[in-house]
């Protein structure tokens, strides 16, 4: 499988409507089901039916990283991880986005 690039625009659907999201953009994709919930800095979450698995075989290594059976964070907008209790975290992002919470 071929990595996207930074730069690369993908096309999202969310139900009924459609998004092309530039990768740089995704600021964390965390899991839910078979559903995937992507925040973007330009977009308000999308719901996306792609595992997190099939984002792990696409998106750029050096820029995505799995911190969580459950999340993938960009590199470039992670402030800091903080441990909260029962092995969950914290998850701090830059720019704007919500605070997370693993499970």
């Amino acid at each position: 499988t071929a990595f996207i690039t930074h730069d690369d625009i993908i096309y999202i659907k969310d139900g009924k409507k459609d998004y092309f999201v530039r990768i740089r953009d995704i600021g964390a994709i965390t899991s839910s089901s078979e559903y995937t919930e992507v925040l973007t800095t330009r977009f308000k979450p999308i719901l996306a039916r792609r595992s997190l698995k099939e984002w792990e075989g696409i998106l750029p290594p050096a820029h995505f990283s799995k911190i969580h059976r459950q999340t993938i964070v960009n590199l470039d907008y992670l402030e800091k991880l903080e441990p909260l209790s029962n092995n969950r975290l914290a998850v701090h992002l830059r720019s704007g986005f919500p605070k997370l919470a693993t499970d």
